[in-house]
């Protein structure tokens, strides 16, 4: 299959956010991929946009984030891709790292930061955070298997 190539690009808002994760389900959808992958791509998707207006943006609406997605055989790449406030991967493994030292015995000790990360770094095959020239790029990788028939995706025509 060669690659299929899109960009989306959004305001910082998560109204759009979320707007952008549902589209790429539904891309997902409709190229019979297995729900559980499905699944999963929406919800990092979702929190990678929603920690991008949170933290590059301060939560502030009228920035543009771009989502640039490539499709090839099994897999699917994504790029977020903001020009606000920067951090680093190491940062982001540590606040990903916190969030798994949660005592499940006790609500009140739920951390508030970095769930975002641990569901990414868990959820996706490879994950990274980088730099290129003023821009600050997430770029996520996850490899897709088809959708079985009685899985919920939809049926072939």
């Amino acid at each position: 299959m060669k690659p299929r190539c899109f960009r989306l690009t959004m305001d910082s808002n998560i109204e759009d956010a979320v707007m952008a994760s549902t589209m790429v389900r539904g891309l997902l959808e409709q190229l019979r991929v297995a729900g559980r992958d499905t699944n999963m791509v929406e919800l990092c998707l979702t929190e990678a946009l929603v920690n991008a207006v949170r933290h590059a943006y301060g939560g502030k609406s009228g920035f543009e984030v771009f989502l640039d997605l490539e499709m090839e055989a099994g897999a699917i790449a994504m790029e977020i891709i903001t020009a606000g406030t920067r951090t680093t991967r190491a940062a982001l493994e540590a606040v990903a790292a916190k969030a798994a030292r949660v005592d499940s015995t006790s609500l009140d000790n739920l951390p508030e930061d970095g769930r975002g990360m641990l569901i990414i770094s868990r959820g996706m095959d490879q994950w990274d955070y980088f730099q290129r020239g003023e821009l600050n790029v997430l770029r996520m990788r996850k490899t897709l298997t088809s959708a079985t028939p009685g899985s919920g995706s939809p049926a072939k025509h």
